[in-house]
């Protein structure tokens, strides 16, 4: 009569445990760098007059919402939004389109996050041993 071997079990429920502890750190530290490179390319992307503008982005911290993960990219700058998205002169005769700094950064980003993800995590598992 053949019997099962479930010596091996346990070391993969171990292993199993070590990624799910070590996966939150992992997907934190993956989202704020590409917050960080986000920021940085909005940076790039804001007009300079007194440098106050591009001087004032920031990220706030990883937070859970519900499901997903969530970083904020602000600027508390009065007039962030106007330069963001567009506005009308003050005698409202005309549009001064917006330079859509931190959404273009943001869609730039996006589209680079599949592959830098994929990459990170086969290295990631990799220092695991899995």
């Amino acid at each position: 009569m053949s019997g099962l071997n479930f010596s091996g079990m346990q070391e993969i429920q171990q292993q199993m445990r070590r990624m799910e502890s070590e996966f939150d750190q992992f997907i934190r530290q993956f989202l704020l760098k590409q917050a960080l490179d986000a920021l940085a390319r909005t940076k790039d992307n804001t007009p300079v007059d007194t440098g106050l503008l591009r001087a004032s982005w920031t990220i706030g911290e990883v937070q859970r919402a519900g499901n997903d993960l969530v970083i904020t990219i602000s600027n508390p700058t009065e007039y962030a939004s106007f330069v963001e998205y567009g506005h009308m002169t003050r005698d409202r005769k005309r549009w001064i389109e917006g330079k859509f700094m931190c959404t273009l950064a943001i869609d730039e980003v996006a589209k680079l996050i599949p592959q830098r993800f994929a990459a990170e995590f086969a290295a990631w598992v990799g220092r695991l041993g899995l």
